[in-house]
């Protein structure tokens, strides 16, 4: 699915495990309580995308556009975010750290 365009699409509950979304098109995409565990997102468009709920175990959200995205997920500690971008309007869950995590602020 590496280039998929899934604008809006609805993944909600999803199985997820594996998939490869490299520089898919996932913007205002629901993933709501899906199940991504070392789903591979590396370049992938996910601004607005609402991944609320969602376990992320081992995902890698390397260079992805995460600008307004919801990223309240399960094990989001060991999902990988080198050189991802977000915005004042992505949402983490509480005490996580996206610059710690590799992540980069859109304004720099």
């Amino acid at each position: 699915m590496a280039h998929a365009n899934l604008t809006s699409a609805n993944l909600s509950s999803a199985n997820l495990i594996t998939v490869y979304l490299m520089y898919a098109k996932l913007k205002n995409a629901n993933l709501a309580d899906s199940v991504a565990r070392s789903c591979q997102f590396g370049f992938a468009d996910l601004e607005g995308a609402d991944l609320s709920g969602s376990d992320i175990d081992g995902a890698v959200f390397n260079a992805c556009q995460l600008q307004g995205s919801i990223m309240t997920c399960l094990n989001i500690e060991r999902a990988s975010f080198t050189g991802a971008i977000f915005d004042d309007k992505t949402i983490w869950p509480d005490g996580f750290d996206p610059a710690k995590a590799g992540c980069v602020a859109a304004n720099q």
